[in-house]
């Protein structure tokens, strides 16, 4: 899998109304772009779309916010990152926003899914390609 950066650029200049809450955040995980990295996430009720570029990778997500108080959230991110996944992850995400999704503060969650690795270089036959399980755990703070 290949990451696109128009998908990032496409949701950093969405157009605000002004029902979509949207913020930055750090954080370290797998939406976070890997290691550690910025995120940025727009809300419109209880969808909540993010981008992030991290030290060695970049992710694009897409949750689900199932609660009222917006502490609960389900949904998919996918992206890649040099030290595991050269060649992309695409996973399940379940977080929980200590203070609400819209809200500043603690976020922390889990991820499982697939992560593609390769042998060597970009251009490894499929046979030096491997598909591993992905479980990740990430954390991060809201601004």
């Amino acid at each position: 899998m290949k990451f696109s950066t128009s998908a990032l650029a496409a949701l950093l200049l969405t157009t605000l109304s002004p029902s979509v809450h949207a913020g930055f955040a750090v954080g370290v995980g797998y939406p976070y772009g890997g290691v550690i990295g910025i995120q940025y996430s727009q809300q419109q009720q209880q969808h909540l779309w993010t981008g992030a570029v991290g030290v060695v990778g970049a992710a694009v997500g897409y949750h689900y916010v199932l609660d009222v108080r917006q502490q609960h959230s389900v949904g998919v991110v996918f992206g890649m990152e040099s030290i595991s996944s050269e060649q992309g992850f695409a996973a399940l995400q379940y977080s929980y926003y200590l203070a609400g999704a819209n809200n500043v503060g603690w976020v922390a969650g889990v991820n499982l899914g697939t992560r593609r690795e390769d042998a060597g270089s970009f251009y490894a036959s499929r046979a030096e390609r491997s598909n591993k399980t992905l479980l990740g755990l990430h954390l991060g703070y809201r601004f």
